[in-house]
C-alpha cells in the first residue's frame, strides 16, 4: 500500500483524470470549507471534517468553537477503521487536506508509522509539517482498532461433510453454529437423512430448515420474498447473543456453497462491513435471499437493542 499527501486542489485534479481500480481517499476539509467535489469517486472514499489545531490547549480564537472544530477521538476512530476496512483492498492512499502538508501530512505519518514504522520519513521532509496533534490521535486510534480487529468474531462456512470431519478431528471450543437443513418436503433427500448431529460439540447452535432457493423460485414453492426463512429474526438474536459472548460462528450447510455463504457474507457485512469477501471467494456461490433475510434481520434487532 502506497501513501500519497496532496492538496485540494491536486486532489481534484487527481478527480478529473480518474483515479486508479484500487485507490482509497482520506479526504480532510475545514469546518467552513466546502467539499471536495469528484468526477469520480475512488473506490473508497472518507470524508472528514476537522480544523488545523494542534493541541485541545491551542486557545487561539474562540475556545469554544475550537472545542467543536478539535479532530475528535470518534473521528480518530472512524479514520482507523476505514483503514483496516480497506488496506487489503488498496494499492494507494490518498491524504487531502487544503493544503497537503498539515494534517493530511500527519495522517500519511501514523499510517505508514503504524503498519510500516516509517512515519519519520514525513516528520525528515522540508515539504511537510504534520499536525502532532491529529498524528499522535491517528496512531492511537489505529492501535485501539488494531485491538479490537484481533478481536473479531471468526465466521467460517462449512459443508456437511467439512463439518462432520471437523468434529471428528476437533471441533473448536466456543464456536456456535448455524446449520441449514433441507425441509422434508425437498424432493432429493435420501431415506436416512438427518442434519448435522452437533450433540456434546457446542452449547450454541441454531438448526433452520430451508429450501436452497433464489426468488424467482419461490412462487413455485408456495412461497414469497416475506414468507421465506421466517426464521431470520431468530438466527438474528443468536448471532447477536453468540458474538456478545465471545463465540466464533460456523456457518453450515449441505454443500458449503449456498445457503451457508449467504448467511456468513450477511454476518460480515453487517458487523465488519466485510461481506464481499464471501461474493468474491470463488467456492462460494452466495443465496442472496438468505443473504437479504439475514442482514435485514441483523440491522432490525440492532435498531431495536
Amino acid at each position: 500500500m502506497k501513501i500519497k499527501i496532496c492538496s485540494r486542489s491536486v486532489l481534484e485534479k487527481m478527480s478529473g483524470s480518474g483515479f486508479g481500480p484500487r485507490t482509497a481517499v482520506i479526504s480532510i476539509t475545514d469546518v467552513n470549507e466546502k467539499e471536495v467535489r469528484f468526477y469520480r469517486e475512488p473506490d473508497f472514499l472518507l470524508r472528514l471534517c476537522f480544523d488545523d489545531i494542534n493541541s485541545p490547549f491551542d486557545m487561539y480564537g474562540d475556545a469554544r468553537k475550537l472545542a467543536v472544530n478539535l479532530f475528535s477521538r470518534e473521528q480518530a476512530d472512524q479514520l482507523a477503521e476505514f483503514v483496516f476496512h480497506c488496506k487489503d483492498h488498496i494499492d494507494i492512499l490518498i491524504c487531502q487536506c487544503r493544503w497537503g502538508y498539515s494534517r493530511s501530512a500527519a495522517v500519511a505519518a501514523a499510517v505508514r508509522e503504524y503498519f510500516f514504522q516509517s512515519g519519520m520519513k514525513i516528520f525528515s521532509d522540508e515539504e511537510y509539517y504534520p499536525n502532532l496533534y491529529v498524528f499522535r490521535e491517528t496512531l492511537k486510534a489505529l492501535k485501539r482498532i488494531s485491538n479490537l480487529e484481533s478481536r473479531k468474531m471468526k465466521v467460517s462456512v462449512y459443508s456437511r461433510k467439512a463439518v462432520e470431519k471437523l468434529i471428528q478431528e476437533g471441533f473448536p471450543d466456543k464456536t456456535a453454529v448455524i446449520s441449514f437443513y433441507d425441509p422434508e418436503t425437498s424432493g432429493h433427500i435420501y431415506e436416512d437423512y438427518c442434519p448435522v448431529d452437533y450433540k456434546g460439540k457446542t452449547d450454541r447452535l441454531i438448526r433452520v430448515p430451508l429450501h436452497d432457493i433464489d426468488l424467482s423460485v419461490l412462487p413455485d414453492f408456495g412461497l414469497t420474498y416475506e414468507t421465506y426463512f421466517p426464521e431470520a429474526d431468530h438466527v438474528a438474536k443468536f448471532i447477536y447473543s453468540v458474538k456478545e459472548d465471545g463465540y466464533d460462528i460456523i456457518c453450515q450447510c449441505e454443500y458449503g456453497e449456498s445457503r451457508s455463504s449467504g448467511c456468513a457474507a450477511a454476518i460480515l457485512e453487517h458487523f465488519y462491513g466485510t461481506g464481499i469477501s464471501i461474493f468474491a471467494d470463488y467456492r462460494y456461490y452466495p443465496n442472496q435471499v438468505v443473504y437479504h433475510k439475514i442482514l435485514e434481520a441483523l440491522e432490525a434487532y440492532k435498531g431495536k437493542s
